[in-house]
């Protein structure tokens, strides 16, 4: 299992494995009271703190002018996706 392959499930329970520590859901707010906190089993404190991006809709690559003005004035160069 390669390291940028795990699961949310498959990395906790590695890191409950590898640590000793429990795992805990100690927020209350909505919006983060599904992401859980390893925490050493004697003294409560957090190791880690597992978060999971969430997108709205599907990221649309952007293609970068490679020089120019844009529409707020400035003028100069702007990254490139290609490699010349």
């Amino acid at each position: 299992m390669a390291f940028g392959n795990f699961t949310k499930r498959e990395l906790l329970d590695w890191l409950v494995d590898l640590t000793g520590a429990e795992e805990a859901y100690p927020f209350t707010r909505e919006k983060s009271k599904d992401t859980p906190v390893i925490r050493h089993r004697r003294n409560q404190k957090m190791l880690a703190l597992v978060t999971q991006k969430r997108r709205k809709t599907p990221a649309q690559p952007q293609t970068p002018t490679r020089t120019g003005r844009d529409d707020d004035g400035y003028q100069g160069r702007y990254p490139s996706l290609s490699h010349e």
